[in-house]
Order: structure tokens, then C-alpha cells, then sequence
């Protein structure tokens, strides 16, 4: 149960951190309006790019139509919803998402995000300590 309650409080602390750092200085951060206008929306898989790379970990912006069953082991994702709907399930559990819902995706758990509407979801994905394609283990397609 600690562990559980650990992941939560490192991805929030993470997502403060770099809510000050963008207060404080703005100049070596991407817009992500303008990230989110230069990617192409995937309605039937997801695509990312990075907004902003800190020492504690990457903030991306995600379109995702329907991501496969995957997991990471060595990195945390919290999922922060902006617009669409649809469905998240981490570990078995599954969540109805929309705007404003924030799913945490704790290390060496299976997950996978699909959108129920026309249009994909877009996101923020904050993943500490830094998000790396290479640790992705694609379970499901």
C-alpha cells in the first residue's frame, strides 16, 4: 500500500516542480499550444513529443486514439486529460476519462488508453525519471 501512495506523490511533486519552473522562467520552455498545432491527431494509435525535459523527468504532449497493452519498468506516467473521452485501464481496473482526469500509471503495471469519441484524446503525460521508448513493453497490440 506505501508503495502505492508513493508513485502519486513523486509524479505530484514532479508536476509542481515544474509548475514553478515555468512561473518563474519561461524562456526554455516549449509552448505547448504550439506543439499541440505543429502534431497530426492519431485517431487509431498515439503519437507524442516532448514539451520540456527536467532532470526529474519529461512532460509530453500526447494524441492517443487507442494505445496498445503495454508497461514500463523503470519510469512513472501521470496522465493529465485536456480534451476527449474515453476509457484507461491500469493494471485491471478500467476509468472512464474526459477532460480534467488524471490517471497515474505506476512503474511495472500494464495499461492502455483508448478513446471512445471520433477524435483523440490529447494529453499531458509527465514520466519520471524521464521517458524512454526503450523501456516500453508492448503486451498487447
Amino acid at each position: 500500500m506505501k508503495k502505492l501512495l508513493v508513485v502519486p506523490a513523486v509524479l505530484s511533486a514532479l508536476a509542481l516542480a515544474c509548475a514553478v519552473g515555468l512561473a518563474q522562467d519561461t524562456s526554455n520552455f516549449a509552448d505547448s499550444s504550439a506543439v499541440f498545432s505543429q502534431m497530426h491527431a492519431d485517431t487509431n494509435g498515439a503519437i507524442e513529443q516532448e514539451i520540456m525535459h527536467a532532470p526529474a523527468g519529461d512532460v509530453l504532449a500526447v494524441f492517443i486514439g487507442r494505445t496498445a497493452r503495454q508497461m514500463y519498468s523503470k519510469q512513472d506516467e501521470l496522465l493529465i486529460v485536456l480534451s476527449g473521452h474515453g476509457t484507461a485501464t491500469v493494471g485491471y481496473p478500467s476509468y472512464a476519462i474526459q477532460p480534467g482526469s488524471v490517471v497515474s500509471i505506476p512503474r511495472n503495471t500494464a495499461f492502455q488508453i483508448v478513446s471512445n469519441g471520433k477524435s483523440p484524446i490529447k494529453a499531458y503525460v509527465i514520466a519520471t525519471p524521464g521517458d524512454n521508448p526503450n523501456d516500453r513493453r508492448v503486451l498487447e497490440p
